[in-house]
């Protein structure tokens, strides 16, 4: 395979396609008249949506015969070699690519525009390829969530106004995997500590987005807030030429875009925070401001990103969201707090790895406390780990009021709220399905 020329592949097998970002890759591959089959373990939304594509999708991971007839294979981060489909590849001599492996290819050639960050980065992204579609930039581009469009994928025409090649990309930091990128433009919302059974501690996680500023071209940009003490500590220890534009975030007063406030139909000021990261790369796009205003406003959100569900049969208005990290629990809840000012905010969330549940403990019993009540569901399993000596019951037990819930018995505690309340479910695992039968009337 010769970079972004793709002229020799015919047909790709995807091992894990109906992961977020893989289904995104997908959806690329149909872009470029590429036959597309991939494996999973279990139907979903994302799948079908894929079917009704003309992707063929196999269910199971059992090392299928399709695999002989590819010109590549692309498995997920969450697919070891150990994975059935996996052996098959290995054993015909076919190509493997990782994920992101893959999107470091497929970006080549292009101006491309990653947006990286513990928080934030999937409402970045969304803001700005609605910023860049609307000034007529036309972007090519993947986004880790579902946009209201009802894809994770923006297709160009080949028709950007200034005559040039963009790509705009959800980079994450997990693994490191977002250093397969060479972006021109980089955009950091924040770094926390995450991922911590991979990465060693903060400064294993600061390291890498050191890393990653330096895969940004020389005559690149850098955009960041300073605000974010642990973006600081790694733009004074970057030596390499791309230009930092650098906004210093004080009592919402910005060096760069003083008194600046955004008209958006998102909800709380970590989204003006995002948004503004979104303005600066605006402007170094040369992009009018009536057009960067517009195009801000236009973006309506994501799938799991605060998401407006409906109203539960009692009344109480139902919201959904992916925060599956103390600051995003925080940020959020204060959020829609202020949104629905005056109604009880009734938390259902469900723990996201016990790995992640363990490091961070009292970070999480301190923002899950910020609920008037909060029932939790059991910790969802990603991949397989130890228990760490946690669990959902054990975690309630130190939240004054909180409740440990199963999946057949929440709706049970959820029935009686009216609308006087917010019933807002959050959390990286399936938990939105509570979401959905409560405004469904299902159980």
């Amino acid at each position: 395979m010769k970079k972004n020329n793709l002229y020799n592949i015919k047909k790709v097998f995807m091992i894990g396609v109906g992961g977020i970002g893989m289904s995104g890759l997908a959806r690329y591959f149909l872009s470029q008249n590429i036959k597309v089959i991939g494996s999973d373990i279990k139907e979903s939304k994302i799948t079908s949506d894929l079917k009704s594509l003309g992707v063929q999708i196999i269910m199971g991971q059992t090392g299928s015969e399709y695999i002989d007839d590819v010109d590549l294979v692309v498995r997920s981060e969450a697919i070891t070699e150990s994975n059935d489909d996996y052996k098959r590849a290995k054993e015909k001599g076919k190509e493997i690519k990782l994920y992101a492996e893959m999107l470091g290819v497929i970006t080549e050639g292009y101006e491309t525009i990653a947006i990286c960050g513990t928080h934030g980065k999937t409402t970045t992204t969304g803001l700005v390829l609605s910023m860049m579609q609307h000034a007529g930039l036309d972007p090519m581009g993947i986004v880790g969530s579902l946009l209201k469009s009802g894809s994770n994928f923006a297709q160009s025409e080949g028709k950007s106004r200034d005559g040039k090649k963009y790509f705009v990309v959800e980079a994450c930091e997990y693994r490191r995997s977002f250093l397969n990128l060479k972006p021109k433009y980089l955009i950091i919302t924040n770094i926390d500590a995450d991922h911590l059974d991979y990465y060693k501690d903060l400064d294993d996680i600061k390291s890498a987005f050191l890393e990653m500023c330096n895969r940004v071209s020389p005559d690149g940009y850098i955009i960041c807030c300073e605000s974010d003490k642990n973006v600081i500590d790694i733009m004074y220890k970057y030596t390499g030429n791309a230009k930092f534009v650098r906004m210093y975030d004080s009592n919402m007063r910005w060096f760069i875009t003083p008194d600046l406030n955004i008209n958006l139909q998102l909800i709380g000021k970590h989204n003006q925070d995002n948004a503004k990261l979104a303005w600066e790369l605006g402007k170094l796009l040369r992009i009018p401001e009536d057009d960067m205003r517009v195009g801000l406003y236009n973006f309506e959100g994501s799938w799991r990103r605060c998401e407006y569900k409906g109203v539960a049969k009692n009344g109480a208005i139902v919201i959904d969201d992916y925060a599956h990290h103390p600051t995003e629990i925080d940020v959020t809840v204060r959020g829609v707090a202020e949104k629905y000012n005056g109604k009880s905010i009734i938390g259902v969330f469900q723990p996201h790895l016990h790995s992640r549940t363990h490091a961070f403990w009292d970070d999480f019993v301190s923002s899950l406390s910020l609920f008037d009540k909060v029932y939790i569901l059991p910790i969802y399993k990603a991949r397989s780990e130890e228990d760490y000596g946690v669990s959902s019951e054990l975690l309630a037990s130190k939240i004054n009021g909180a409740v440990s819930v199963t999946f057949e018995n929440v709706y049970d505690y959820l029935q009686d709220y009216n609308e006087d309340y917010v019933i807002l479910t959050m959390g990286a695992g399936d938990n939105n399905v509570v979401a959905e039968n409560l405004v469904n009337g299902k159980k």
